[in-house]
């Protein structure tokens, strides 16, 4: 059974009952450790079995976090009370790659990560949330942990984009099932400028790139090298024609039939 304070302050390694008022720093640290205690006592007193704790810290400081919560009088220690502690940003996200596991593929994204792996590092978690075949909701709260976690900017998610190109196309079509910045991010360009003007012309370009990419891994899928020249003429087709293509796959429409489709 697993405690998960939800604390980001600094950290030392010794306690006692009496609160810090005065040291913001102080009062995080105690404030964490009588949280582990707090909420072990608590399942404890529902269902009497056995606990072992373990606080998870996701924030970004290095520092070794507080292990350990005691009440102390001058003369009696009356209680100390151990946990363990996991912190994320000291373990490096390539050593959980191979492990399925679902929480793994959640909280890599908060592991040790360089800036310039995190296009990479975002496209493994999901790769191996499709790997877990996990039902749609559980699946729906991990990705978009990743994507509240582990957001990209624009030449982030074009090095994403570009990475996302060299995985195989049935792994690529679940993959984007869990991917959905660019129209987010075409939105938030459009909302920085500030007129709606630009507000629909990011959404439509995120529009547009998304039905592109969904085109593609859907015809390669369907009728393979045979696709390519409609393929190529996709990044010429305004987001009207890519929505009439789209439909038209999801109808059972042939290649021929696609091709007349576009002007």
């Amino acid at each position: 059974m697993t405690l998960l304070p939800w604390w980001t302050g600094p950290s030392s390694l010794s306690f006692s009952t009496k609160r810090p008022t005065k040291n913001p720093r102080a009062r995080g640290i105690w404030w964490c450790a009588f949280g582990c205690f707090r909420y072990f006592t608590t399942l404890w007193d529902r269902y009497h079995l056995p606990i072992y704790p373990i606080a998870i810290f996701s924030f970004p400081g290095q520092k070794l976090q507080p292990q350990s919560y005691s009440m102390e009088f001058h003369d009696l220690t009356v209680l100390e009370f151990r946990y363990r502690t996991l912190q994320l940003n000291r373990l490096n996200w390539s050593d959980y790659l191979d492990k399925p596991n679902p929480v793994a593929s959640a909280l890599m994204a908060r592991m040790k990560i360089r800036k310039r792996d995190r296009p990479l590092v975002k496209l493994q978690c999901l790769r191996l949330l499709a790997t877990l075949r996990l039902d749609k909701e559980k699946s729906g709260l991990i990705s978009h942990f990743v994507s509240s976690y582990l957001r990209l900017d624009f030449q982030e998610m074009r090095v994403y984009e570009e990475n996302l190109e060299t995985i195989s196309v049935q792994e690529r079509q679940v993959v984007m099932q869990y991917t959905n910045e660019w129209i987010e991010q075409g939105i938030e360009r459009g909302i920085e400028q500030g007129i709606e003007r630009g507000i629909e012309r990011g959404r439509r370009e995120g529009s547009e790139r998304s039905s592109r990419r969904g085109l593609k891994c859907l015809l390669d899928l369907k009728f393979a090298r045979a696709a390519a020249p409609l393929i190529a003429r996709l990044p010429d087709l305004g987001l009207e024609v890519l929505e009439r293509l789209q439909d038209a796959i999801e109808s059972g429409a042939d290649l021929q039939q696609l091709e007349q489709l576009v002007p």
